[in-house]
């Protein structure tokens, strides 16, 4: 017979063993997976804060760098929101300093 209570048990064992090893693959390349479970909502208003004045600051920076380059100013928005956008959900460091700088203007 093909289901044996073994191989069964094997198989709930190796599925078992995949999930988990693809939870922990996740989490170390999406690092938001491991922090927005234990997310407090009073920090909320201090990120909020943050996010504005980081876009406050940001987006006026990309959109003249991308002028500077003799692009449209909406390249400009663009290159400032996707990259912070893309930080929040694949970054780690605190310390990464985020913005449009006139290298990748250039570039």
């Amino acid at each position: 017979m093909h289901g044996d209570g073994n191989s069964i048990l094997r198989r709930r064992r190796r599925n078992a063993w995949t999930t988990k090893t693809l939870s922990k693959t996740l989490s170390e390349f999406v690092p938001i997976t491991r922090w927005l479970p234990n997310y407090k909502s009073g920090d909320l208003l201090s990120d909020t804060i943050g996010g504005l004045t980081l876009g406050v600051m940001v987006v006026p920076q990309g959109m003249a760098y991308i002028s500077m380059a003799g692009l449209a100013p909406a390249y400009g928005l663009y290159s400032s929101f996707f990259p912070c956008l893309l930080y929040m959900i694949l970054g780690t460091s605190h310390h990464v300093s985020l913005g449009v700088f006139g290298v990748i203007s250039l570039m």
